[in-house]
């Protein structure tokens, strides 16, 4: 597995903020790109996910594209997503009519670049590994936006890579919930609590791991917060009680 830095400088527009013509003021948290790498021996696999809003078909066309030139894998064993973090930056982005209010192709580039250093890690680091997974409901962390007890998927697929001593050094979530706890009116670039979860569960692996957080069908699902403070401490309680269920 491999971890790059694309955080931007700031002054960037934030992407969830559409419809705000004020430009972000500072960064609360990194935004990270985590790729994890898996070879049973006849396939290699690139699982990709950034703390980013939107990622459109050009850009993951150009990033495939990138990685097949460097390390020989097909377009179609290579997954690019992101997070859907409303505090992520727009500017990388061309393709969605109105939007973004400004397009900054050093930043989608430079955003490009460290993805393929992400994945230039993880090949680096193969080594012997066992993978297993777990499919669950987690009760408590989303719900239905727009219909009171309306649907909403609870389903989640944990994966956890384990080196040849058996300890934990990789692996990812799938769950569905909005980023979208972070306070508004701050103005600051942040990773959200898909951010703040991703880290925390490196933290309980130890040293040198990586933990993906892949956003799942979130279109009408917001995130099931408590009254434990502002935005950012609502953040902070979702990503430890999540990361303490998983």
């Amino acid at each position: 597995a491999g971890i790059a830095d694309i955080t931007p400088k700031p002054g960037c527009y934030l992407g969830g903020y559409y419809m705000l013509t004020e430009r972000s003021r500072g960064v609360h948290d990194p935004l990270y790109v985590r790729a994890l790498v898996l070879d049973d021996g006849r396939k290699k696999i690139a699982v990709i996910t950034m703390d980013l809003i939107i990622m459109g078909g050009v850009m993951a066309g150009e990033i495939k594209e990138k990685i097949k030139t460097e390390f020989g894998m097909p377009a179609e064993n290579v997954n690019v997503s992101v997070s859907h973090t409303h505090t992520g930056p727009e500017g990388y982005y061309e393709e969605f009519g109105r939007y973004p209010k400004e397009y900054l192709p050093e930043m989608k580039m430079d955003i490009e670049n460290k993805t393929v250093d992400a994945v230039r890690q993880a090949m680096k680091s193969l080594a012997p590994a066992t993978v297993g997974y777990e499919q669950f409901d987690l009760i408590g962390f989303n719900h239905n936006r727009r219909e009171s007890g309306g649907p909403a998927d609870k389903t989640a697929v944990l994966l956890v890579v384990k080196n040849a001593a058996g300890k934990a050094v990789a692996g990812f979530l799938n769950f569905a919930a909005h980023p979208t706890v972070a306070p508004t009116n701050e103005m600051l670039i942040s990773g959200e609590w898909t951010g703040m979860f991703q880290g925390l569960m490196e933290e309980k692996m130890g040293d040198g791991s990586v933990f993906l957080y892949l956003q799942g069908a979130s279109g009408n699902l917001s995130p099931d917060t408590h009254d434990v403070g502002d935005g950012w401490a609502q953040a902070k309680d979702l990503a430890e009680r999540m990361a303490g269920e998983v």
